[in-house]
Order: structure tokens, then sequence, then C-alpha cells
């Protein structure tokens, strides 16, 4: 059965469009599948501005996927430090482990392979199936979901799992299944240059004929969402505290935010600021005094589900004490080559700068 017309010709806009506005990315020098699931997995949470950057970094460390795999995973986290949401990171240097030792370092070009690598979900697997292998398996990211809804003025709530199931059942019908990378790519650069979030160039959109959230005057309001659940606020004092040049730091768990990543000994508290005389008493379970506290300094960082309220309380002890598994005394100018979170840089910066 052969496409109704006027889906052949929204897959031909699409293509022509895209071949003269797409964006010149560094992965899409070629279909290469390291460097292709290497940019997805950066995006996966992160713009395209500020993943370029990242991307050409940790290409130029690891130009191959053996090169990954056999790289620490602390200096990996360094080279990510900044991109956040570290577990992508961690998923990634897993993957090319894996990709080295079962696949003797060539990425696998089956679909269902490819999704069963630690980290990569089924849009990830349909990007690279599709861009890399030229399959025919359509993507579904935000870009894709808001040129699906106002073409076909779609209500139907994206980020849920029903939701998923119809929009990805849109999108594999309007797939261009003799190119698929490119279609792919084409709607997704479509959504993110001319079908964007807000204010959107219907006037001067190729689609325009054919959408219709456009011929309702109501592309704004598509693609329609639940609203999500309040972030929880989280109040952390942090004490860096120093002893003859050294500073006490410690490597984060994994049943918390930033696992794997360093930081400095702390307290969580209800909230901030703390009385002083509460914060001699914690910095006594970790070193003993007198002590002298030098400065403070707060900041605040949103992540996905919550927001950190961080204080910090520089000090000098007189004597150490007895450290914990996952702590370590360092020397402060080996402060900037531990892997660290974004607060925990700019807590570095402020104090060491």
């Amino acid at each position: 059965m052969n496409a109704p017309t006027s889906t052949t010709e929204i897959r031909n806009n699409l293509r022509l469009w895209y071949l003269q506005h797409r964006r010149p990315l560094p992965w899409r020098e070629d279909n290469d599948p390291y460097r292709v699931w290497l940019s997805e997995i950066i995006l996966q949470q992160t713009r395209v501005a500020q993943g370029a950057s990242y991307f050409e970094k940790i290409v130029q460390a690891y130009p191959d996927v053996i090169r990954l795999a056999n790289a620490p995973i602390d200096e990996l986290l360094k080279h990510w430090q900044g991109l956040g949401y570290y577990s992508r990171a961690r998923n990634l240097h897993e993957t090319a482990r894996t990709i080295r030792d079962q696949y003797n370092g060539v990425f696998p070009a089956d679909y269902r392979q490819i999704l069963a690598l630690k980290g990569v979900g089924s849009y990830t697997a349909a990007a690279i199936a599709s861009i890399a292998f030229n399959q025919a398996k359509a993507v579904l990211d935000g870009n894709v979901y808001r040129v699906l809804s106002r073409l076909y003025a779609d209500s139907t709530p994206i980020k849920t799992s029903s939701g998923q199931k119809h929009f990805q059942h849109l999108a594999d019908a309007l797939l261009d299944t003799t190119e698929p990378g490119l279609h792919n790519q084409a709607v997704m650069d479509f959504g993110a240059m001319q079908c964007t979030p807000n204010q959107p160039d219907c006037t001067n959109c190729t689609l325009s004929m054919y959408c219709q959230a456009h011929q309702t005057n109501q592309a704004t309001q598509f693609p329609v969402t639940i609203q999500p659940k309040p972030k929880r606020n989280r109040f952390f004092l942090y004490f860096l505290i120093e002893h003859n040049k050294e500073i006490l730091v410690q490597q984060r768990g994994a049943s918390d935010v930033w696992q794997g990543l360093w930081d400095f000994v702390h307290i969580e508290t209800a909230q901030h600021p703390v009385d002083s005389f509460d914060s001699i008493t914690q910095l006594e379970s970790f070193a003993s005094g007198p002590f002298v506290i030098h400065n403070t300094y707060q900041r605040k960082q949103t992540l996905s589900h919550q927001v950190i309220h961080a204080q910090f309380i520089r000090c000098n002890c007189t004597y150490k004490k007895q450290i914990a598994s996952n702590q370590q005394w360092i020397p402060l100018d080996a402060l900037h080559r531990l892997p660290v979170p974004v607060l925990i840089d700019c807590a570095i910066r402020h104090f060491y700068t």
C-alpha cells in the first residue's frame, strides 16, 4: 500500500528543507556509528550548542571506541564535567568496554543489539541504526513530538507511556524508509530550527499547507504536556576542611546524585542557613579543633527533579581525624584534577582562584 499523497509530499518537503538548512554539526562529517552514538548520548540531556564542544573534546581525547574503553573512568568523568547527568558518562564507558570485549571493537549494526547496550534507549538506538546503518527506524525526541503533534493537531499528551506509543506510530508512518537517517535528521532539525517551541515561523514553513495546528491557528497549543511534579528542595552544608595545605574530599556513592564524582564532606540539613554553633559541632565529626573559619559561600543548582541549596564553610583544622574509606586528604593544588559536579567546581573557583 502506497503512502497518501500528503505524506509523500511532507517527506519530500522535509528532505528538501533539510538539504538547504541543515545544521553543520561535527558528528555529521560522516556516519561513523561511534561518533553518532557519542553525539546522541551527549545530546540526551544537553543542548546542541553546548554538546558540540564536549563532543569535539571527547572525540579528540578518545578518537575511537577502543581508546574510550581503555580510558580510566575518572579521566572520562573529568572530560564530562559540566555536562551533568553523569550516569551518561558511566554508561558510555561501560558500553565502550562491552563493544571492545563482546564485539571486538566493532559497533554492532543490529537494532536489537544496539538497544541492548547500556544507556541506549529506543530513541538513541533508532538514531544510530538509521543514521549509521540506514535501517528503517523512526526516532522520537522532543523535536519530533512537537512537529508531529502540530502537523496533526494531536492532543495526546506526550511524555507518557501511551503518548510515546501513539507518537511512535505516527513517526513510523511518516518515515521515509529509503533514506531513514536523512529523514530522521530532517525532522529533528526542522523541529529545532523551524517548528520551534515558542514563536514558530509558520508563515514561512514548508509544511504549513499540511499542518492542522497552523490551519486552526493553534500551533503554540501543541504538544500537550502533563504538568510535572514540583522539584524537591535539598539543603547541603559543606565543609572545606584544610590542614597544612591539604583538603579533605570524598567520593560520592551510588545511592544519590553525582554518583562517583568528588565533593567535600557535608551534611544534609532541613534548611539554610545553619546555626554557627551547630556548624562547629558538625565540623568536629570530621576533624579536631580549634578551627579557624575563613569565609562562607552559598550557591544553588537546579537538577531534573530537585534543587540543591548549598552552603560552604571553609576552615582550617588543627588535627586530622580517622577518615572514612570514601574520603581522602589531597594537596590543595590537586583539587582541579578531580571530576566534580558543577556546584563543587563553582565553589573551588570561588575559594581557590
